[in-house]
C-alpha cells in the first residue's frame, strides 16, 4: 500500500476503541512458529514464507529483529541475479523471483512448453496448454510422479537452498523454518531444499549445518504469532 506517514494504530484505536498493535504479517508469523510451532526449543531462527512471493522474520537471541525502521527479513528482494527477471518491486533478479509459488508455475509452464511428452498429467489437469498450468496442478502431478512437476519442485528447491545458505552465512541460526503454501508438500520440496542448503553451505564440510524444518501452524502462524506479539505489547 503505498501510504507514507499514515498513522493506522490511532486510527484504528479510534475506530475500535480497543488497544491496537500492527506487525508486519511475515514477521508474525515467523513468531507464531518461534512460539508455537516449529521452532519451539530454538533461540536463532530465521523464517522464510514461500508463497505467492517470499517474506522472511528473523528471531536472534530469542527477539524479534525487525530492523531499525522496522524492514527488516525481505529476503525476497535480495538480489540473487543481476540484471535478472523484473520483479514486482520494480528491482530486477530479487530472490522471489526464483523460489516463490510464481516461479513454480513459471517453470513447469515452460518445462511443459520445451517437453510436453514428459507433463502428460500436468497438462491434463489443465486446459491441455502450458498457459493454463496453476500452482495447484503443479502439487497435484507432482505428487503422481509427473516429471516436469517433479522437475520444477527441484529447480525451485535448489535456489532455495541457495539462498538459505546465504543467509546462514549473514545470521547463523540453529533453524531456518520454511512456511507458506510450496512448503505444503512437505519432503518433496524440503529434502531438495536442504540438499542445496547443504551443496552452498560455506564451510559445509565441517561447520555444524542448521536444520531446515517445515512450519507446522500453516495458515493459523500469523493469527497466532499476532495475537502473541499483541499480548506482550
Amino acid at each position: 500500500i503505498d501510504w507514507r506517514h499514515e498513522p493506522l494504530k490511532d486510527k484504528v484505536e479510534q475506530r475500535v476503541g480497543l488497544p491496537v498493535v500492527v506487525e508486519n504479517d511475515a514477521n508474525a508469523a515467523a513468531w507464531g512458529e518461534y512460539r508455537f510451532g516449529a521452532g519451539q526449543g530454538h533461540e536463532d531462527v530465521i523464517c522464510i514464507t514461500l508463497g505467492t512471493g517470499l517474506g522472511g522474520g528473523i528471531i536472534i537471541g530469542n527477539k524479534l529483529r525487525r530492523g531499525r525502521f522496522g524492514v527488516a527479513a525481505e529476503f525476497g528482494h535480495i538480489r540473487v541475479v543481476p540484471d535478472g527477471l523484473l520483479c514486482g518491486c520494480g528491482s530486477q533478479g530479487c530472490w522471489e523471483q526464483y523460489a516463490s509459488g510464481r516461479a513454480l508455475v513459471r517453470y513447469a509452464r515452460q518445462r511443459a512448453a520445451a517437453t510436453p511428452e514428459n507433463a502428460k498429467v500436468l497438462l491434463s489437469l489443465g486446459d491441455g496448454s502450458p498457459d493454463g498450468i496453476q500452482g495447484k496442478h503443479v502439487s497435484e502431478a507432482a505428487r503422481a510422479g509427473d516429471l516436469v512437476a517433479v522437475d520444477s519442485f527441484r529447480e525451485l528447491a535448489r535456489w532455495a537452498g541457495a539462498g538459505l545458505a546465504d543467509l546462514a552465512s549473514l545470521f547463523d541460526p540453529s533453524a531456518f523454518i520454511v512456511g507458506g503454501g510450496v512448503s505444503d508438500e512437505g519432503e518433496l520440496v524440503l529434502d531438495p531444499i536442504r540438499k542445496s542448503f547443504r551443496r552452498w553451505l560455506i564451510g559445509g564440510s565441517y561447520r555444524p549445518h542448521a536444520q531446515v524444518l517445515a512450519a507446522q501452524l500453516g495458515n493459523k502462524a500469523g493469527l497466532v504469532g499476532a495475537a502473541d506479539l499483541a499480548r506482550q505489547g
